[in-house]
């Protein structure tokens, strides 16, 4: 096992962001947190700003919203975006980001979401994003619309183009995120006096990459001792794991990654299995100079890493997974969540755009995988420890199975705890956890 430091030497310090639009989950996260206006300062990678405006009496018809927008040295890993959603009394309806299209130029543009106000609209809600450590500027919001059939009509936004002496009039951020400052700029604008300014050139920042299997893998590390490497689940990223990094590093050397396409890290097209997933990793820790590992994987991450343990034992010291499976069908799934991951695809299917190629894979992934046969894990020679919650998704009779396929394993069942333990329960799963790396024998 090498030093921190030297694993540190071969990365670059730049933020990259995946598309926003991550399909069912990240949708509903984003979109919750994008309606409150909470004050306690956090640390996310990303920030936004919102307004929203009534558009009852243009029910069934269409929105145009406008800015100007750029970014002084936009790349894939820091750049903006306008976003809208419509809201309805009872749910969110039409919702674009500008995954597809994110804003780079370090000239001002102007951009344009169009979409459509449902019959039972009620609010549309718009604003602008910014993701990464650069300087972004917003100016000229314009916001139009139209019943069916109708002609197009300007909509007032309060305070659209930045004039006002508090920029917040009309406007709120949607969290205090730690290292954005905003501000109104009269050296840099579109129309009239002043525009945004969102700084975030001086945040501090402990993202780095390595180029691994032909993508960019974005990690974390903290801590010092045995290295812990954690692995998130679908459609999710090192944020999964924000309440255990913390209790973990103050023993151990903590090593967390995003999955292939997911949180900062790149893909490159092949198709997704996580078997391809396991070798990421086994390639990461190579090109990092990292020996042997602890893995901690949860859901997605815990079919990898059963897949990692299998196929390369050398790499695994000790393998902890939460809510994995080896093969999904009734038995092993709950059968709602297939159907909500149907639906799901189903509608990034009927988008039809090319953005949404990688969420269907990730939904692909979730239906049709992992293929792993039980007596294939005794192939796992590493200590185990195997946990689901009592009301996890993944039935507990086949969390059992796993537990008792791999020679030797732990099995721990939750009680009254859920696939989310580690985020819902984390002093009783980092307990957990850590009381068994413990127990190991000393090497």
């Amino acid at each position: 096992m090498m030093s921190s430091q030297l694993f540190k030497s071969s990365s670059r310090c730049r933020l990259i962001k995946r598309p926003l639009l991550r399909g069912l989950f990240l949708v509903i996260s984003l979109s919750v947190v994008l309606a409150g206006h909470a004050q306690k300062e956090i640390e996310q990678d990303f920030t936004a700003f919102v307004q929203s405006v009534n558009v009852e009496a243009w029910q069934g018809g269409e929105f145009r919203l406008t800015a100007s927008v750029r970014v002084d040295h936009g790349t894939k890993y820091s750049h903006a975006r306008l976003w809208a959603r419509v809201d309805t009394q009872k749910s969110m309806g039409y919702f674009d980001n500008m995954a597809d299209r994110p804003v780079i130029s370090p000239e001002w543009k102007s951009y344009t979401i169009q979409g459509p106000l449902d019959d039972q609209a009620v609010k549309l809600v718009t604003g602008g994003i910014c993701f990464g450590v650069d300087r972004y500027y917003f100016d000229d919001f314009r916001l139009e619309v139209r019943k069916k059939d109708g002609d197009w009509e300007n909509l007032f936004l309060k305070n659209s183009g930045f004039e006002e002496a508090d920029w917040t009039a009309g406007w709120k951020p949607t969290q205090q995120v730690k290292g954005f400052i905003f501000r109104g700029t009269t050296e840099d604008k579109v129309e009239g006096g002043k525009a945004l300014v969102i700084d975030a050139t001086s945040r501090p920042t402990d993202s780095r990459f390595i180029e691994a299997n032909g993508i960019s893998i974005h990690y974390k590390e903290f801590g010092r001792g045995d290295t812990v490497l954690f692995l998130h689940g679908n459609n999710e990223s090192i944020q999964s794991f924000d309440k255990q990094i913390p209790e973990f590093s103050k023993k151990y050397h903590v090593i967390a990654i995003d999955s292939r396409g997911q949180g900062y890290s790149s893909e490159d097209g092949k198709p997704l299995t996580y078997e391809l997933m396991a070798e990421d990793v086994k390639v990461f820790l190579e090109r990092g100079g990292v020996r042997r590992v602890h893995v901690v994987g949860w859901s997605d991450g815990g079919n990898i890493g059963l897949i990692l343990a299998m196929k390369y034992p050398d790499k695994v010291h000790s393998l902890s997974i939460m809510g994995a499976n080896l093969f999904n069908d009734d038995s092993s799934v709950d059968p709602a969540i297939n159907s909500q991951v149907r639906k799901q695809r189903e509608r990034l299917v009927a988008l039809n755009k090319p953005t949404t190629r990688f969420q269907i894979e990730l939904c692909d992934l979730l239906l049709h995988q992992p293929n792993i046969r039980p007596e294939e894990l005794k192939a796992i020679q590493c200590p185990a420890l195997v946990m689901a919650g009592s009301r996890d998704i993944i039935r507990e009779s086949h969390t059992r199975l796993i537990a008792s396929s791999i020679p030797g394993a732990r099995l721990t069942i939750f009680p009254r705890g859920t696939h989310d333990e580690p985020r819902k329960n984390p002093k009783r799963f980092n307990e957990t956890v850590l009381a068994f790396l413990e127990g190991l024998p000393k090497r």
